[in-house]
């Protein structure tokens, strides 16, 4: 049930409060976004929007006629939020020029998917009318599988309070929800295809994420980087060794490292930055898997297939290249990192092949 507060023209609920039917409790929508969270978990802001919205009970909605940005206004505007938080003032020299690919990136990259679509179009043995990402952050990947794969829904969950509000402007086509991936506000069975990549190494409780995944979709591709097996992290601490080694070791290790590259990353911000990057090994994820019921598919050799036909690479683009036109070498340098258990990121398709857990 929807307590209606504002709508766009378009009648969709644009703030306004959402109640459980199952344990009553109601869940503030903001900008569209309807936060499904426990309370407690909810930012100050939220709380205080539920409370002001509870108190004015079950009223007719009121119409909001919102402006609308052209593509030029709307780019600038998510620049200016994407860089308020990777990129903020004061930074030493080799950091920043680091924020700004990164800012670069998630403004204008993250929607070239297209091997990642590929990757899972070549193990889906049937359509896929619902799909929902795990952890989209600000967007732009479900925005690729939504145009490749055509779906009646497409939803994408993400915990991140700022993240979710540029994911809903950056492409209004998709539903936006900020919730926990151990905790989905989602009934069992009820999306098709779940699709997570860069996000399971920054749960803690990463097993539980997992059973959650094929609670809700009977299949999908799942991705994450480093694997634990790979003795190099890349986009997290930049640093070799670190993902074999204790947290405070991996930390001060990293921060040598980085000195010596006259980074300018300080011990503390590689300790935080560890605070919430957690590092796996594909073997205990596909046993997890498999405790839930699902067959699973390392598809790392497909996607270094599928990657190496894109323009854009974040990282590694000349040795992409050269595989590009070596592909013999390409299929040695896959199968020869997934036999040894250390493929520098982790791929895996999965397709329940047995009751719920």
């Amino acid at each position: 049930m929807a307590v209606r507060k504002a709508v766009n023209l378009d009648g969709r609920l644009r703030d306004g409060i959402l109640q459980c039917m199952g344990c009553r409790l109601p869940f503030p929508v903001l900008n569209r976004v309807p936060r499904l969270l426990p309370h407690e978990g909810l930012t100050e802001g939220e709380r205080l929007a539920l409370e002001t919205a509870s108190r004015h009970g079950d009223t007719d909605p009121f119409v909001v006629d919102e402006e609308s940005l052209d593509p030029v206004q709307l780019r600038r505007y998510l620049k200016e939020r994407i860089q308020a938080r990777l990129n903020p003032s004061g930074l030493p020299a080799g950091l920043r020029e680091r924020g700004e690919r990164d800012v670069d990136y998630r403004l204008s990259h993250t929607e070239e998917k297209g091997k990642f679509c590929r990757t899972a179009q070549a193990c889906l043995d049937r359509a896929i009318p619902r799909i929902i990402e795990i952890g989209g952050g600000q967007g732009g990947a479900l925005t690729a599988f939504r145009r490749h794969f055509k779906p009646r829904m497409a939803i994408l969950l993400d915990i991140d309070p700022d993240w979710v509000e540029v994911a809903q402007l950056r492409d209004p086509h998709t539903d936006v929800i900020r919730g926990d991936a151990t905790r989905m506000p989602l009934a069992d069975g009820c999306m098709d295809f779940i699709f997570s990549s860069a996000t399971l190494e920054h749960i803690e409780d990463w097993k539980t994420a997992v059973h959650e995944m094929t609670r809700v979709g009977r299949q999908g591709l799942l991705c994450y980087n480093p694997n634990a097996g790979f003795p190099y992290d890349f986009g997290h601490l930049d640093a070799p060794f670190v993902t074999w080694l204790p947290k405070e070791t991996a930390a001060r290790v990293a921060h040598l490292f980085h000195r010596f590259r006259r980074t300018g990353r300080t011990l503390d911000s590689l300790r935080n930055e560890l605070s919430f990057t957690f590092y796996i090994h594909r073997g205990a994820v596909v046993r997890e898997l498999e405790k839930c019921g699902a067959r699973v598919v390392n598809v790392f050799g497909e996607f270094m297939k599928q990657t190496v036909q894109e323009s854009y690479h974040i990282h590694g683009g000349r040795i992409l290249t050269f595989l590009e036109h070596h592909p013999t070498l390409l299929t040695i340098f896959a199968r020869t990192l997934v036999a040894i258990g250390a493929e520098p990121n982790v791929y895996l398709f999965y397709q329940s092949i047995g009751p719920f857990k």
